[in-house]
């Protein structure tokens, strides 16, 4: 429930009209959803990963002891390896979210385009 001090978003103008127009475009909410699946998708796969080391070291101690080079075990080369697999996500990440702006800017530049083709060009008031 709203009170009514709260702020609403304004519904008359240019302006409003268009950004609302490119909100409900099915192309800009397929980018989102796109977007959403990613980072939930990402965000699952470091936790289960994050998680797996904990889960390792308790119920399978004796295959994280185990030695690889000198004193360095296989639980140390699985910690080492969250950082590695933390770098890598967040070049992965820095990658989509650019394709996802670029997509976002291609959707805005598409939906000014047409209203400037329409007459209510950014800054003109419709009567």
């Amino acid at each position: 429930m709203t009170s009514p001090d709260s702020p609403q978003p304004p519904s008359t103008g240019a302006g409003s009209t268009r950004w609302e127009r490119i909100y409900h475009d099915p192309s800009f909410k397929d980018v989102i959803r796109k977007r959403t699946w990613f980072i939930s998708c990402s965000v699952a796969f470091f936790v289960v990963y994050y998680f797996l080391l904990l889960v390792l070291v308790g119920y399978a101690p004796g295959i994280m002891e185990r030695s690889v080079i000198g004193s360095i075990n296989i639980a140390y080369l699985f910690a080492l390896s969250q950082f590695v697999v933390g770098w890598f996500m967040m070049w992965l990440y820095l990658n989509r979210a650019r394709k996802f702006d670029q997509e976002n800017e291609a959707i805005i530049a598409a939906s000014l385009i047409s209203s400037v083709a329409k007459g209510s060009a950014p800054g003109r008031k419709n009567a």
